[in-house]
């Protein structure tokens, strides 16, 4: 199958879902993936939508329903987003994705050698080709990419259980896009001088750590915490890794990826503040920083 007729079978899977008369699963979609209160990362939400996003109701992804009436569009499904390092080899391309390690031969888009790339591939015939938006990431991000998803990934396996990379990236798909706006990519595909950030927020407390996690842990039946390591845990709802917490002894620091994730866990830590657990202050911090 061409690509132009993916492409094609895509609008048509865009056009069936926003013509449902129930629009609860894009609604709700909509509130998990934009973080921001300007809304400046929705960039990604569609394809995200489409092919990431679990549906309440049906337990699959949209794309995973559309196949199942359009069996044609198996190629679809089968396709994924990563950040590959690129490399010519006699006259033609290939994608490193950065995370598994895989290789992958890419036919039909121009890309240039040992740039560092976002984009989602789809098998065609003996390779694959690119599909949708296409993302350049300056190389020196590399390592803090790897590294703060290897850490999410380690979070999520530890709680949930063994997977793989590839599963993992599929079920948190927003990541690789969160990722993208934060290096805030420019029209020219350079990258711009800020850096990925963490929010921190420092609470200073007297009682036991696994008193402060009680605590914590009965104020909200939807929050799991998991013990991570010796004085680190990691917050989930609804999947979603919410902040990690770090207990340094007589501080607690609670790490976010992103100022609205902050501001849930504050406003729900205020319920216990007190004389034995005492708010300190807000940070913004580099990964490098913390790394």
């Amino acid at each position: 199958m061409k690509i132009d007729a993916l492409e094609e079978m895509f609008s048509d899977m865009l056009e069936r879902v926003l013509s449902e008369d129930d629009q609860s699963a894009f609604e709700h979609a909509r509130a998990e993936y934009i973080l921001e209160d300007d809304g400046s990362d929705y960039e990604g939400f569609t394809e995200w939508f489409l092919f990431n996003y679990f549906d309440l109701e049906s337990g699959k992804t949209f794309v995973e329903r559309y196949v199942n009436s359009h069996p044609e569009a198996e190629a679809l499904k089968e396709s994924f987003r990563s950040i590959f390092e690129v490399r010519f080899e006699h006259d033609q391309i290939y994608l490193k994705d950065i995370f598994t390690k895989e290789d992958f031969q890419l036919n039909g888009t121009p890309l240039n050698d040992d740039e560092l790339v976002s984009l989602r591939i789809v098998p065609i015939d003996e390779a694959y080709e690119a599909f949708g938006d296409i993302y350049r990431v300056d190389m020196a991000y590399r390592e803090v990419i790897e590294k703060h998803m290897m850490e999410q990934f380690n979070a999520y396996t530890h709680h949930y259980g063994d997977s793989n990379m590839r599963r993992f990236l599929d079920n948190q798909g927003q990541l690789i896009f969160k990722i993208m706006h934060a290096v805030q990519s420019t029209g020219d595909g350079l990258v711009s001088e800020e850096e990925f950030l963490l929010y921190q927020a420092r609470y200073a407390y007297k009682n036991s750590r696994e008193q402060v996690v009680n605590l914590i842990a009965q104020m909200d039946e939807t929050l799991e915490l998991e013990s991570v390591e010796a004085g680190l845990y990691s917050v989930f709802k609804d999947n979603i890794i919410l902040a990690e917490l770090e207990f340094i002894q007589p501080t607690l620091y609670v790490l976010c990826n992103n100022e609205k994730h902050l501001e849930n866990m504050t406003n729900l830590l205020k319920a216990i503040e007190s004389e034995e657990f005492v708010f300190l202050g807000k940070d913004v911090v580099t990964l490098d920083e913390l790394l």
